[in-house]
């Protein structure tokens, strides 16, 4: 079997698609943004490839012309007002998930009452 993360690209590009309606017009004046923990994929989906840059720990070895950072997206390597937007998709929910199953096998990581329902 192949890598789960391109088996399910049919099924995020349809909910991204939808979610992502009107993301230009609302953010057409930024002229540079970074994805925290993103990918190339929803900047191709969404139809803005020039001034994003894509930080994650991994790239793929195609990127859609698309620049990616390699770092952790706790401590970005750029310095203070350098970015327009810093934009996270996928990173934010995720560390929610694998904290509330932390915290619920008994490794308190972070206390869960510290997330609001809108990030579930």
């Amino acid at each position: 079997m192949g890598n789960p993360y391109y088996f399910q690209e049919p099924i995020r590009r349809f909910f991204r698609k939808r979610r992502f309606k009107g993301f230009l017009d609302r953010f057409a004046k930024c002229r540079t943004i970074v994805d925290i923990g993103g990918d190339h994929n929803l900047w191709s989906l969404i139809g803005r490839k020039n001034g994003v840059i894509v930080v994650n720990v991994w790239a793929p070895s195609e990127r859609d012309e698309i620049p990616y950072v390699l770092a952790d997206g706790c401590q970005l390597p750029f310095r203070d007002h350098s970015v327009d937007l810093a934009f996270s998709n996928s990173a934010i929910a995720g560390t929610f998930w694998l904290t509330l199953v932390a915290v619920l096998m008994g490794n308190h990581i972070l206390d869960a009452a510290q997330f609001s329902m809108a990030e579930i």
